[in-house]
């Protein structure tokens, strides 16, 4: 099966002839137990990751019953050297969702949801060539599950950080500069007082080089006496506060909002809507993009694609391209389903998006995908694919990858390692990785070498 559905994936799309290049075999980052694993790179080729390890210890907590959990991270060396996990949390609470971002310098934080006798969101710093330091507190939620916290970091280290609180979308910044050592584990040594806005959740947040930040999610409204979903999009400048929250303007309800920044602070934001006439949530739909322009106009939104469809990721190059892709469901007879998936392009010299296209192969079921671009502008786009058999259980479930050269077109399917049933992918300078757990259970990582 597995070598039928290899024939099947790299014989469809394209005649072009196979790319010089490929995926470097698969190395162990983290052991089995590795969970909900995260990771970011830099220009210079450091990379971070971390993941939750659960333990066999039940907790009955405050806040939270379950078995304690932890966070472990692993820094990579520019060279390629992999360094020893340390735990950073701490191993006597639950802990969910690590996030992690990483500054043009090498130093890294990492932050997660804890739960003890509070719910806090917590983070840790890491200087370039130091260690973790002790585990401090953000800010606190009554959500723990669905807080999730989202981190982007500017070039110059300036930081954002926004989580659902449960009553309110939490958004705490860090001013530019390395993060102070505090004994005493306190916010106030990195991050600064939370911002309390509107209600909601999904939330996606980014900045530009300079440090201007940007948070957008999906907030709670009600609309004749029911509630709704609806974009809300805060900006701060480099060094101040959030201003208010604007709306995007959608039809119907929205959700999984995802958010890149181009050239000269333009955000290109794209979200899953839903049907207008039900109001539904948490359902495929259409795939809708706006843009705010650096002059504060917004464009859109515009309707990018009319299949339902979900997982929405855009990326924007240095050549100020936006690329856009999304999984989606196309039936036909022959897969009722449908599972593909698909992406959109807006030229460097903006208007709206291209038509649509399909990139994964006829006769396959794909999805979860994944998207990333380096520093040439390349950018990878990482799916899952399996064989069609209509009427028999499902098959062998490979991880595909598509490049595509700044001002190009994807090229062809390549896969990734064997021990690779999916992945998400991210770049490091002109280092693309791909990492996973692989079907050995333990966790992957590949890179894409030219």
């Amino acid at each position: 099966m597995l070598a039928t559905l290899a024939a099947v994936v790299l014989a469809s799309t394209s005649a072009a002839p196979a790319a010089q290049a490929a995926w470097s075999p698969a190395r162990t980052i983290a052991e089995p137990a590795a969970e909900s694993l995260a990771a970011a790179g830099n220009a210079q080729r450091t990379e971070v990751f971390a993941w939750r390890v659960t333990t066999k210890r039940f907790r009955r907590l405050p806040t939270q019953t379950g078995f304690a959990s932890y966070v472990r991270a692993k820094v990579r060396l520019p060279g390629g050297t992999l360094g020893a996990s340390r735990v950073i949390s701490s191993t006597k609470e639950i802990v969910a969702d690590p996030a992690v971002a990483l500054d043009a310098a090498g130093n890294a934080t990492v932050v997660w949801s804890q739960a003890d006798s509070h719910l806090h969101i917590m983070g840790a710093y890491r200087p370039k060539g130091g260690s973790f330091g002790k585990p401090f507190e953000i800010g606190r939620t009554s959500a723990f599950i669905s807080s999730r916290p989202a981190i982007a970091v500017a070039s110059n280290g300036a930081a954002v950080i926004a989580w659902n609180g449960g009553g309110r979308m939490q958004v705490a910044r860090r001013p530019a500069g390395r993060c102070r050592a505090n004994p005493a584990g306190l916010a106030r040594g990195c991050f600064g007082r939370p911002q309390s806005f509107v209600r909601g959740a999904d939330q996606a947040v980014a900045t530009t080089p300079g440090g201007t930040a940007f948070v957008v999610w999906a907030a709670t409204v009600r609309r004749a006496g029911t509630a709704h979903t609806a974009l809300r999009l805060a900006i701060a400048p480099p060094g101040g506060l959030f201003g208010p929250a604007r709306p995007i303007p959608s039809p119907g309800d929205a959700s999984q909002p995802t958010l890149a920044i181009g050239p000269h602070g333009t955000a290109i934001i794209a979200w899953r809507g839903s049907l207008p006439a039900g109001g539904e949530q948490n359902a495929d739909a259409t795939i809708f993009a706006a843009v705010r322009n650096s002059n504060g106009v917004l464009a859109g939104p515009q309707p990018v694609s009319l299949l339902p469809g979900s997982n929405p990721q855009v990326r924007v190059n240095g050549q100020g391209e936006a690329i856009l892709a999304w999984d989606q469901r196309n039936p036909t007879p022959q897969n009722p389903d449908g599972p593909e998936v698909a992406t959109s392009v807006r030229g460097a010299a903006g208007g709206a998006f291209g038509a649509p296209v399909t990139i994964s192969p006829a006769g396959t079921a794909a999805g979860s995908a994944s998207l990333a671009v380096d520093a040439t502008g390349t950018a990878t786009l990482v799916y899952t694919a399996s064989l069609l058999n209509p009427g028999l259980p499902g098959g062998a479930i490979l991880a595909v990858s598509h490049r595509r050269p700044p001002g190009g077109v994807f090229g062809r399917p390549e896969l990734l390692p064997a021990q690779f049933s999916g992945a998400f992918v991210f770049a490091a300078g002109a280092l693309v990785s791909a990492a996973s757990s692989g079907s050995d259970g333990r966790t992957a990582l590949s890179d894409y070498v030219p």
